[in-house]
């Protein structure tokens, strides 16, 4: 596993700086060997996890997470395409798609541990399964291309026994997508059991429940059965994925949320719809999905007649 020794030792030194400590005030504090911090420091050995515990605590901060944010040469700009990868499919801006596939690709070019590599690799089957589906409508190798991705992680993954493995957040949004795919070959039954399967397997996973990945599952299945007339079921994906969002303080995928609730509750002639809509799109305004505000009021005028 590759680390950038050096880049974590300058910034451990750093955070020492500011708290106007030196090296020997560490070591007395919590029992650190004084060679071994100078040694860390200087980006010439890779910490024990009880040394990184130790700092932790002479620090007072998570000198751990700290850590793993220098596993690869690369990783602010992983995570930094991650985040404009997610805007740009959230935003449904497809147009932007291309020019992240070539800056994975590039990105894969570099030196990394195979964790990594392998998340990168999985996340250019991602994009390139999704241009497959918006360019070429070829939806047997949109599925093709994310059981490919899966593979990368999973050994000899094979669909039909989806249920059976387990699952990280990026593997889980990739299954999402192939219930999403099923959908759109005409298979709606399928894309809601894995849906739902995606759905109770992020409650049961801690790491997963915190992330934005509930959210846009409780959507797709609001949408989902919205396009198949059951419009109370939309409309209680719809407030369990609200819920989700505001207790863990998430805004990213909230308008969308609002917008299938008022939608779900227009079809079942619920007074408030006009009000929940109107607060979807304040909310896409406030998230800064501009393009989505107006998708939205011309999919509420055109679809359904309605004036937000």
């Amino acid at each position: 596993m590759y680390y950038t020794l050096k880049g974590f030792g300058e910034a451990l030194k750093e955070i020492r700086h500011t708290l106007h400590l030196t090296q020997k005030d560490i070591s007395l504090k919590v029992s650190i060997n004084l060679e071994t911090l100078r040694k860390i420091e200087n980006g010439l050995v890779l910490p024990k996890q009880e040394t990184l515990d130790l700092l932790s605590s002479a620090l007072n901060m998570d000198i751990a997470e700290l850590f793993l944010t220098y596993r690869m040469d690369h990783y602010d700009e992983l995570e930094d395409l991650k985040r404009e990868l997610d805007f740009h499919l959230d935003s449904n801006n497809y147009a932007l798609l291309q020019e992240d596939l070539i800056q994975f690709k590039k990105l894969a070019t570099h030196n990394m541990n195979q964790f990594f590599r392998n998340q990168v690799l999985q996340l250019i089957a991602l994009i390139e399964g999704v241009l497959l589906g918006i360019k070429e409508k070829r939806y047997d190798l949109q599925i093709e291309c994310y059981i490919q991705a899966l593979s990368y992680t999973i050994e000899n993954f094979n669909l039909e026994h989806y249920q059976t493995y387990y699952y990280n957040e990026l593997e889980l949004r990739l299954l999402m997508n192939i219930g999403l795919t099923k959908y759109t070959l005409e298979d709606a039954s399928h894309c809601v059991e894995i849906l739902l399967f995606c759905s109770n397997f992020s409650k049961e996973n801690v790491q997963i429940a915190s992330s934005n990945l509930l959210a846009k599952l409780h959507y797709n299945l609001s949408y989902t059965f919205h396009r198949i007339d059951l419009h109370k079921k939309a409309l209680e994906h719809a407030n369990l994925g609200i819920q989700y969002a505001v207790s863990n303080r998430s805004i990213s995928f909230l308008a969308h949320l609002y917008f299938r609730k008022g939608i779900a509750q227009f079809h079942l002639d619920i007074p408030q719809y006009l009000e929940t809509l109107q607060y979807a799109k304040d909310l896409f305004i406030i998230s800064n999905h501009e393009d989505l505000y107006h998708q939205m009021l011309e999919s509420c005028k055109v679809h359904y007649g309605i004036t937000v």
